[in-house]
């Protein structure tokens, strides 16, 4: 698809916690929109905290290369509790930062209590006030038309519910993943009173933003309805994407090992063993077969693989091209959705990076949830339940060690998986805007 036709005097300000050299999926998404933006004449701000008040989960410095220089940057200096946590717990510190997994010791629990009950909705709305001045300043200086907050963290949309009070803007809320219906909220040690304000906050959100998007239908649904019936209209779905050109060409037979990969973040409530059992069910006929993981693990759930799985291997977290580049090498991509019904609208950023490799996907999640949906439309891979689905996958994964196409069938659907290109994401939501100055 072409890029987005030239536009001009918009004027947009992005108020982002997480930006270069902030790493992981969910930075992809605004670093990718923003070049798109300007290059179709969009004067973009963006708003986030200083890297030296931060704490990132996940850092990766090569992508700030990768921002625009047409994209204006202003970054603010905050107090933040997470890099006093880590100086007390260090490696203790969940990696996902918002509860511990397994079992849990007395302090992590105490400190997830804590950030439930004193920092609502999370901890980093502490750089709110700091950016609230900041974004005022940035809107009265550059005549700013439009301001997206985008989260988690869900703190960043109070910022747009104040800027909406105080200025003359449209505001777009951006969630890229649900509030208080997200899939770890249960383990965050709330109390009756603690989820009262929270799911209060959430519905202000909701209710005073010109515009809702979110990445899935899943969330759409979630979302608009906890609105007045009128107010669902403002609701839309603008998916997360892919950046660069597909790989439609034939793929060579494996020389080595055969190589199944998994990149990002994985903790054991992601529960990926079922699929580790089939490989090890069949790796008897099948012993050159490699699992990898690249991305965030605890050590602890590392140690727990390992030992009852050699055949995973874990390459720690790596910048992102040279993620994107091990997942156009490989010969199988493994994704991992939550377990349960409600999890159905999550569909993690790196999906559509997988499309685009056109490597066979192997999705451990439910059929119905949209992940499935979409692997479907694309003909990019199979969908099996973590249990009842055990003989099937093991014939799934000896076609893909074998490359039996009478089993495998894997031929991308490329039409369906080319609207996830960035750039088409990209004139969607600018389609949005010029909607919202119409009105």
């Amino acid at each position: 698809m072409s890029e987005i036709p030239p536009t001009s005097s918009i004027k947009l300000l992005l108020i982002a916690y997480y930006w270069p050299p902030s790493g992981g999926m969910g930075v992809q998404r605004w670093l990718r929109m923003s070049s798109h933006l300007v290059r179709s004449g969009v004067e973009v701000h963006v708003l986030t905290l200083d890297p030296e008040s931060a704490h990132y989960p996940i850092s990766d410095s090569s992508l700030l290369k990768e921002v625009d220089p047409r994209v204006h940057v202003t970054r603010v200096h905050a107090f933040n509790p997470f890099r006093i946590a880590k100086k007390l717990l260090g490696k203790r510190v969940p990696q996902t930062g918002f509860s511990s997994e397994g079992k849990s010791n007395f302090w992590l629990k105490g400190i997830t209590s804590l950030r439930s009950h004193l920092f609502i909705p999370d901890p980093r709305k502490t750089w709110n006030r700091k950016a609230l001045a900041a974004a005022k300043a940035i809107i009265d200086e550059h005549g700013i038309q439009f301001v997206v907050t985008t989260g988690p963290p869900q703190s960043v949309h109070l910022i747009g519910h104040a800027l909406k009070k105080s200025r003359s803007i449209h505001w777009i809320a951006d969630f890229r993943d649900p509030w208080t219906d997200v899939f770890y909220y249960a383990k965050l040690q709330h109390s009756a009173l603690s989820r009262f304000f929270d799911k209060r906050m959430e519905r202000l959100v909701l209710c005073g933003a010109d515009a809702v998007v979110t990445v899935t239908p899943g969330f759409m649904r979630l979302l608009s309805e906890k609105v007045p019936l009128e107010q669902r209209k403002k609701f839309s779905v603008i998916t997360n994407g892919y950046e660069g050109e597909e790989m439609m060409a034939p793929r060579h037979e494996p020389k080595t090992a055969f190589k199944i990969l998994y990149t990002g973040t994985l903790i054991e409530s992601y529960q990926p063993e079922a699929f580790f059992e089939s490989i090890n069910r069949i790796i008897s006929e099948f012993p050159a077969i490699e699992v990898r993981i690249i991305g965030a693990v605890s050590n602890s759930y590392q140690q727990k693989l390992i030992e009852r799985f050699p055949f995973v291997q874990f390459d720690g977290v790596l910048a992102h091209e040279v993620v994107i580049k091990r997942q156009k090498t490989a010969n199988a991509l493994l994704l991992v959705g939550p377990e349960g019904a409600q999890h159905n609208g999550i569909v993690p950023g790196k999906l559509y990076e997988y499309l685009c490799t056109g490597v066979p996907i192997v999705y451990i999640g439910r059929e119905d949830s949209d992940v499935g949906a979409i692997l479907t439309s694309c003909s990019a891979g199979r969908t099996f339940q973590r249990k009842g689905h055990e003989d099937e996958m093991d014939e799934f994964n000896r076609s893909l060690v074998t490359n039996d196409q009478s089993l495998l069938r894997h031929e991308p659907n490329w039409t369906q998986i080319q609207k996830f290109r960035r750039d088409h994401v990209a004139l969607e939501f600018l389609q949005l805007i010029h909607s919202m100055q119409k009105a």
